[in-house]
């Protein structure tokens, strides 16, 4: 079968549909895989095939703009700058392909162009949903005026479509087939349309081979005690604060940290002894190392902590960061702070109450069991086949 898989979106984003493509063309399939061109080099290296739908420079002004996590604005700079450009490549890939065997499209629900070729052509098209929230990102995706969707609606009628006449969250995800990489204790019970299949939180990332490099290992095995890790996400390049006052909780409480960020202009240049900086690491080879995590309550890091039974400390920013926080405390395995009260004082006593807490520790390895059943990627290959089918 041809499958083409569109990975849109942050590192964390893009490596879920990766490791789905691996699996799919270790069953056999021919898998191709859209994304961004900066993305190239990790998709070949996996054996997959690759198609851009965006490029750097588009890419670069909104990962540069300084409304990209205000609360209000950033929607507007994210459709802007990432989902309307990848519209047209991703739509008129599947056109051009649309020869020889039947192809089958496995896309976020935030890829527009595949759910137009599912509209126009008829593809099957299976929606990945990694949170929650993202079915429909909590009621804020409503369709108030034509203006917004103005690239949308004159990408229809180009095609022969009519205007879209519903808000985007009850046309963006496939009427066919929608699912989950979360379990249903993580949802909380919530009802779901008859077409949501919920797995499970994917486990190793396929798409990372080899070890730690030798300075990590110098600094895990060093005295000190097990590290914290910080990262505010592979997106967030407006951190600086963050950092800074996690150096200064991190002082206070006497705890050795790695930092995470693929912005090192938001590193404060000077680093104490105890805590070490890289651009990115996988956290399945990390965290079994760490003691706790403090990020920015994105669902594939929350996702990592649960399968690691690792504390969480969440700050939440925009997106699906708010729900995950909410739902993490709810199940006992961590705690959130608010951006605007990120300052060292109730870090740390937000840190200490969470390391030490022996009913947060056993909720964790309560967790962590649970997840060592199944795996979502797997789950969600069945699943896709039996569409297929």
């Amino acid at each position: 079968m041809k499958i083409v898989v569109v990975g849109l979106g942050s590192m964390g984003d893009v490596l879920t549909f990766l490791n789905i493509g691996i699996a799919l063309h270790q069953r056999g399939h021919h898998v191709t895989v859209l994304s961004h061109s900066w993305d190239e080099q990790l998709i070949r290296r996996a054996g997959l095939e690759f198609y851009p739908i965006l490029n750097l420079e588009t890419a670069k002004e909104a990962l540069d703009h300084p409304d990209l996590f205000h609360p209000q604005k950033r929607l507007q700079i994210v459709e802007t700058h990432f989902y309307f450009p990848a519209i047209r490549p991703v739509y008129r890939f599947i056109q051009m392909n649309l020869v020889g065997e039947a192809m089958f499209v496995v896309a976020p629900p935030w890829a527009f162009g595949a759910r137009l070729a599912q509209e126009k052509f008829g593809v099957s098209l299976v929606t990945i949903l990694q949170a929650p929230w993202h079915l429909n990102e909590g009621g804020q995706h409503v369709r108030l005026d034509n203006d917004r969707y103005a690239p949308l609606d004159r990408m229809r009628q180009d095609i022969g479509l009519g205007p879209l006449m519903t808000n985007i969250t009850s046309w963006r995800c496939s009427p066919e087939k929608i699912i989950g990489l979360f379990p249903d204790w993580f949802a909380n019970g919530e009802a779901w349309p008859d077409h949501v299949h919920l797995t499970n939180f994917p486990g190793i990332d396929q798409s990372v081979t080899g070890k730690m490099d030798d300075r990590l290992e110098r600094f895990l095995a060093a005295n000190g005690g097990p590290p914290l890790v910080f990262t505010p996400g592979t997106a967030m390049a407006q951190g600086r604060n963050f950092f800074q006052e996690s150096i200064d909780a991190c002082q206070l409480i006497s705890k050795r940290a790695i930092f995470l960020s693929l912005y090192p202009k938001q590193i404060p240049f000077f680093l104490p002894g105890n805590i070490q900086h890289y651009d990115y690491l996988p956290l399945n080879l990390l965290l079994p190392h760490a003691d706790g995590m403090i990020y920015h309550g994105g669902i594939g890091t929350c996702a990592h902590g649960l399968r690691m039974g690792m504390p969480q400390l969440a700050m939440p920013i925009v997106y699906d960061h708010f729900d995950n926080a909410n739902r993490i405390q709810a199940l006992g395995v961590g705690d959130q702070i608010a951006r605007k009260h990120y300052k060292t004082a109730v870090i740390a006593e937000k840190l200490e109450k969470l390391l030490n807490s022996s009913s947060i520790r056993e909720c964790c390895q309560k967790i962590k069991a649970q997840l060592t059943e199944d795996d979502a990627i797997e789950t969600t290959c069945n699943l896709i086949e039996a569409t297929i089918q």
